[in-house]
Order: structure tokens, then C-alpha cells, then sequence
């Protein structure tokens, strides 16, 4: 049924990440601004508390238990494929997993050393492997182009990152996830200051950006006061002539007509 308490949540949370999702062109440039202060912020962050790999990590299997949640919620609907059904269902139940593995990690602290990236990134190639599959196969059925395989790829490939950093137990994938928020946030401000901009110009109205005056009746007044006056005079009469009216000249001949004409002797 569509008025159920999940449906409702759902929808209220997906609506409101794209109202402030920062690509939408009627965001206000102020809530792209904060996301990029608060991007630029937790990169630098994590730039610099380079022993924050234990809160990174738990971060990371929450939300990993979140988008799997949402992949299962997503195969229990039922009006997916059978193709595709199969591994949506799978990489939920590896991505349920992984998730609970690290936060539970995190609060009991059961694995010994650096096996919380082991698990995780081996949970992430699986996953991605996994969406990659199922991409694969309803492709078809589903219409999916390239882009929709970027996200199964990006999990691959993070996933080989954590397990880099776990090798030379080095924390390279919280420099890369540092890197990522830094230039995501340097784009969100830049994006903001172009949103400030175009509403400034918009607020001005179109009036104020022609950048001519001359066109207002009070410009032309004054650049028709500030005309210097000169004074003509007629050669026939010696009168001045106003500027602007043409000089006094001979009369013109009256219309051509039965009366017109030089007058001729009279016939008495």
C-alpha cells in the first residue's frame, strides 16, 4: 500500500536529498555553500588527524549497512527482473553483512590490528563485483547505460585502495577520501559563489545592466543644456535665426491655378 510508514519515510528522505541535492539550478547558492565549508572541513580533517582510521571505518560500514538495507528493501518489492532480483538480493545480504562486521568492530572491538580493512575491503570488491554482475545482467531489461556501473566500479577500486593501505600499513585511503571531500568542496564553493552571482544579477534586474544613460529623458536634458547656443544672422535681413529653424528666404510662389499668373491689361 502506498499511505505505509516505510513508503512515507522513504519518499520524505529521497525528496529531501534532492531538494538540496547542489545540482539542481533553483538551490540557494547558501545551501551549496554549506555543503562545501562542511566538505572542505572534514577533508581537511582527515588530512591532517591522519589516526582517525578506526572512525572512518565505522562510518563507512554504516553506510555501507544503509545502502544495502536499501538494496534489499529495494529486491523485497519484487517488480525488479528475475535477472536482476537474484544479485540485487545477493549483494544486499554481503553488503548487510560487512556493515554489521564493522560496527560492531567499532563498538566491541573484537578484530585484532588492521583486519577491519581486510573486511572491508574485501566487502567492497565483493559488492562491487557483485553490482557489476547484476548490471551485467539487465542491462537489457532495464535499460542501464555505462553510468550506471560507475558506482560497482568506484566500490572495486576503493576496495583496492583499503587493501593497499592495509599491505604497507599506511592510511592511504583516508588520504584519498581526504583528497576526494577537498576537491568536492573547492567545486560546491565555487558552484555557490556562481549561484550569489547569477541572484545578484537577477535582483538588479535587466535595467541596471545596459550601462547606457543617455537614453533617459533627465540625460537628455542636461546634454541638450550643456549645447553651446550660436547665433546666426540672416544675409537678408540681418535678424538672428534660432538654432534649429532655417534662415528667412524669399517667399514661395503661391499654387499654380485660373487666378494665378502676372496681371495683364485690362480689356476696358
Amino acid at each position: 500500500m502506498d499511505d505505509r510508514l516505510d513508503m512515507r519515510i522513504r519518499t520524505s528522505a529521497t525528496e529531501a536529498a534532492q531538494r538540496m541535492a547542489p545540482w539542481r539550478p533553483d538551490i540557494p547558492w547558501w545551501a551549496v555553500g554549506i555543503q562545501g565549508i562542511v566538505a572542505l572541513l572534514l577533508g581537511l580533517w582527515l588530512l591532517i588527524n591522519q589516526g582517525a582510521g578506526d572512525q572512518v571505518i565505522a562510518v563507512l560500514g554504516i553506510v555501507l549497512l544503509l545502502v544495502a538495507v536499501a538494496w534489499a528493501w529495494s529486491a523485497m518489492r519484487s517488480d525488479l527482473p528475475q535477472v536482476v532480483l537474484g544479485w540485487r538480493g545477493l549483494r544486499a545480504g554481503v553488503g548487510i553483512a560487512v556493515g554489521v562486521l564493522l560496527v560492531l568492530d567499532f563498538l566491541l572491538e573484537y578484530l585484532a590490528g588492521s583486519a577491519a580493512l581486510v573486511v572491508v575491503a574485501v566487502g567492497l570488491m565483493i559488492v562491487g563485483a557483485i553490482g557489476a554482475a547484476e548490471w551485467y545482467a539487465g542491462r537489457e531489461r532495464m535499460g542501464w547505460r555505462w553510468p550506471s556501473v560507475v558506482g560497482s566500479a568506484a566500490a572495486v577500486a576503493f576496495g583496492f585502495v583499503v587493501l593497499a593501505s592495509r599491505l604497507q600499513a599506511a592510511p592511504i585511503f583516508l588520504q584519498v577520501i581526504a583528497l576526494g571531500l577537498i576537491v568536492v568542496g573547492v567545486l560546491l564553493l565555487v558552484r555557490a559563489g556562481l549561484l550569489f552571482r547569477q541572484e545578484q544579477v537577477l535582483r538588479q534586474g535587466p535595467g541596471t545592466t545596459g550601462g547606457s544613460s543617455a537614453s533617459t529623458p533627465v540625460a537628455q536634458a542636461s546634454a541638450g543644456a550643456a549645447a553651446p547656443t550660436l547665433t546666426v544672422r540672416s544675409a537678408a535681413s540681418g535678424k538672428p535665426v534660432e538654432p534649429g529653424s532655417a534662415p528667412p528666404g524669399p517667399p514661395a510662389p503661391g499654387p499654380a491655378g485660373p487666378d494665378a499668373g502676372p496681371a495683364g491689361p485690362s480689356a476696358d
